[in-house]
This record gives C-alpha cells, structure tokens and sequence, in this order.
C-alpha cells in the first residue's frame, strides 16, 4: 500500500505490479490500518473523515465514517470488530466496525496535555489547540487503548470503561522543548521567545528569503542545525503479541516497556506469624535470614529493603547462599532498585557478587521467570529449571540485563569520577610526599642541634674542672 497525497495506490508483493487507485478523500490521507479478520482497508484522511475499503474484490468504498474534526490516526481492536481513531481536537472515536456506528467517545485533551513549549503564549494548563494522539494501538485482548501523540504522555485507557487507567511520561530531558510545565519569563518578550530570536548582523540578508529552506529542520528532526529545540512527542506505538510489553517511538529513541513476571502477594502463603511485627523481631534477634523470608512472602518491597541494608557486611556471603531459589528473581529486583537509590554502592554489590557465586548455576540454567525458579525448587534443581524454560516468560532474564545495566552505570560513575579527579589525587599524594619529606628534614636539623649542644656541654665540663682544681690548689698551699 502507498499514500500519494489524495489517493492510495494498491500493489501486488509478489508480481510488484499496480493493482488499484483508490480515491475518494479530499485531503491529505495520513493513515491506513487493515482488518485483522475482514477484508477491508480504513483510511483516515484530514478531511474529517474515515473511509473502509473492500481492496480484495475490487470494490470502492463501503463506509465513510464522519468525524467533527480532522484524523489523525486509527487501530483495529484485534478481533476485528472495533475501530478506533483519534482527531484534532484530542478525542478518540470507537466505531463498530459491522454496523458504522459510533459506540462512544474519549475526551483526551486534557489527558495529552502537558509541558509549555517556547513558542507558546500562554501556559501549559491553558493550551487548548495542538493536544492530539497520533498513534493509536489496541491491547491483545483489545481492554486496553495506548494513545500517544504530540505531548510527553503515552496515556492508557480502559476501551469498556472508556477512563484514563495511566500515563506514562516518555522523557524529563529539560533540553527538549515541551518537556516543562512552566517557562522562565525573562526569556519571553514581546517578539516571542529569545532563543528563537535572531541576533546576528550577518544572517539580516537571510530575512529576505523565503522560508522553508531546510525540510528536515521544519520536522524537527533531532541532529539537524536549528534554533528550535525537537519537541517531546510520540511518533509511533506498538504493543507485543503476548502483552508483556510495548514500545514506543519517541523524540529521544524508540523506549520498551515491560511487566515484572515475577512472584507477587500470595495471600494463601501467608500465616499468623507471617506479619511486620515479626520481621522486626526477627532483625533486632539478628535471625537475617529468617526476616527476609518473611519479607518475600509478605510481597513488601519497603521490608525487603530494610531486610537487605540490615545484614552486616561479614554476614552477606551466608545470608546470601541460604535464601532460596524461588526469591532469587525478586531479591535481584530488590538490588536493582537500591543500587539506584541507596548511597552503598559496595555494600550492594557485595551483595549481588554473593547471590551470584552461591546460585550461579541455577541463575544460569533458570533465565525464564518465576515460573522456572519453582519449577527448579519443586522438580529436582538445575535440570528441571532448564527443561522449564522453553515454556515460560523471561521474567528472570528481565530481571539480570537490569542488573547489568545499573552495575555498568556505576561502573562508569565510578570511572568517571576517578578519571576526573586523577590530577587532584596526584597533588594530594605529591603534596603528602612534600609535607613527610620537610617534617624528616627538620627532625634531622633539631637532631644535629641536640648534638651540638651535647658536644659544647661536655667540651665546657673538663675545662670547669681544671679551673677549680686550679683554684683549690694555691689556698692549701
């Protein structure tokens, strides 16, 4: 399928030939979606409206879908009953696909709405133009609409409810326009703001040409020379097949997000000693083990940290080999989050080196989830983890390239702090040097003058002697 402005053209992936013109839009087509279980094809169109299309019969047009605004962006629910889209004012549209009625609407403006961008008058919670989804894309199970579009926010909504579950903010880099909610006045004036103001005498002949010169600095692609900032937007969405994850093409990069597959709260694992009281208890009787324990069946994440800083540094080795395995993934967890947060980045990784020398094996064998944890508990250890892995999650995986990741940030926040600190280090240790060498060299001086006045002393005794044997001699006489 290609989009020639106004019409769209049909083609044939095995022979490569044209195989039809449809047309019908009177503005710019900017989206198309095929039925995930009926023939038809729906374009959306800025001419407010949407379009199905039977392309494999070869008929025109079946249904025309008016909207009150220009569209933006459609999805198919997967099974194919539902089609959604979005407009200019910010709303999403849920059509029956069947019957080309309208089921029901979603009033997003305000939900997209976020960050002040520099060429805007008036402040982010007073914008009412330029709020729109750009991309839509349906759950597996088609409960959830992830909407994304010109603004910081990817936000969720329930498609029965028709509520706002969720926002995700996709960046809070300050350099990218439309990221704040509020903007430095003294950098606006009259003439808009002072960046996108042109101060150089040299470029006024540049005034008198036309505009438009570079297309790729008019879409605010990133890297091009411009003095607009790239704005933060969401430029595509799409969700996996299991429903475990989804991505989303930002300003910054393409950004994935996933579920923790991990163990949650069991409820039916918890007894009436199993409570908070008795996990302290059980850190101030330094029974480590048997509090963390508590911690993971209880599901708190606040205990399991408290549980985890509470081990002294000599007892992390054996607390570390006597936990077991089906806690390892939320353990792991556990240390992902402290090393981001918590200032003992050696205590911590004293940690993880424990965990992974006492259950490397297992850690190696067992790179599914939860899932293969307890299946390596329950069904004989390393072999029984391996054979479970083909059928289960990679929650486990998940879990250690977070691991990698935070150790590797430390390690290069480490390096680079080393790195600029070197010629500090360098003076303070020459430095020390200096002070240690002038302090020998003025013991040895105060030891030479010891020794001189030692010498003169026992020089002047001898002769004070003689003067009064000298003395003492003419009065007997």
């Amino acid at each position: 399928m290609h989009i020639c402005c106004l019409q769209m053209y049909v083609w044939s992936v095995k022979t490569g030939r044209l195989l039809d013109v449809l047309a019908g839009h009177e503005g710019p087509v900017c989206g198309l979606a095929f039925s995930p279980t009926q023939p038809l094809l729906a374009s959306c169109s800025w001419d407010r409206t949407v379009r199905m299309w039977d392309v494999y019969d070869g008929k025109s047009q079946l249904e025309v879908l008016q909207h009150n605004h220009d569209v933006l962006a459609l999805a198919w629910r997967p099974d194919g009953k539902m089609l959604a889209s979005s407009t200019l004012d910010g709303q999403i549209y849920f059509w029956n696909a069947q019957d080309a009625i309208l089921e029901g609407v979603i009033e997003g403006r305000r939900d997209i709405r976020g960050g002040r961008l520099a060429s805007d008058r008036r402040a982010a919670g007073n914008l009412s133009s330029g709020a729109a989804f750009t991309s839509l894309t349906f759950s597996a199970d088609g409960s959830l609409l992830f909407a994304g579009g010109r603004s910081k926010y990817v936000c969720v909504y329930d498609v029965q409810e028709r509520v706002l579950l969720r926002r995700f903010q996709v960046t809070h880099n300050r350099s990218l326009d439309g990221v704040l909610d509020q903007l430095n006045s003294k950098q606006l004036t009259d003439a808009g703001p002072l960046q996108l103001i042109a101060h150089d005498e040299a470029d006024s002949d540049q005034e008198l040409l036309p505009p438009g010169g570079d297309p790729a600095a008019a879409a605010d692609v990133p890297g091009v020379s411009t003095r607009k900032r790239p704005s933060a937007r969401t430029r595509a969405l799409a969700l996996s097949p299991t429903g475990s994850s989804w991505a989303a093409a930002t300003t910054e990069g393409l950004l994935i997000y996933a579920l923790d597959t991990g163990l949650s709260f069991d409820p039916t694992d918890l007894t009436e000693s199993l409570t908070p009281a008795a996990f302290h208890q059980a850190v101030a009787a330094r029974a480590y083990v048997r509090a963390l324990l508590i911690a993971l069946r209880l599901g708190d994440s606040m205990l399991l940290k408290h549980g985890v800083l509470s081990v002294p540094h000599g007892q992390v080795s054996s607390v570390g080999s006597q936990l077991p395995v089906m806690f390892l993934q939320q353990v792991l967890s556990c240390l992902v989050e402290c090393l981001d947060e918590s200032p003992h980045m050696e205590y911590l990784l004293n940690w993880v080196k424990a965990i992974l020398v006492a259950h490397g094996p297992v850690l190696a064998a067992a790179a599914g989830g939860g899932a293969v944890l307890r299946a390596a508990v329950v069904g004989g250890g390393v072999t029984a983890a391996a054979a479970a892995t083909a059928n289960s999650p990679s929650g486990l995986a998940a879990v250690l390239r977070a691991l990698q990741q935070m150790v590797s940030r430390c390690h290069k926040d480490v390096s680079s702090t080393a790195e600029s600190n070197v010629y500090l280090l360098d003076y303070i240790i020459a430095a020390g040097r200096l002070h240690q060498k002038q302090q020998q060299q003025d013991q040895q001086q105060q030891q030479q003058q010891h020794g001189g006045v030692n010498q003169q002393q026992q020089q002047q005794q001898p002769r004070a002697h003689q003067q009064q044997q000298q003395q003492v001699r003419p009065a007997n006489a």
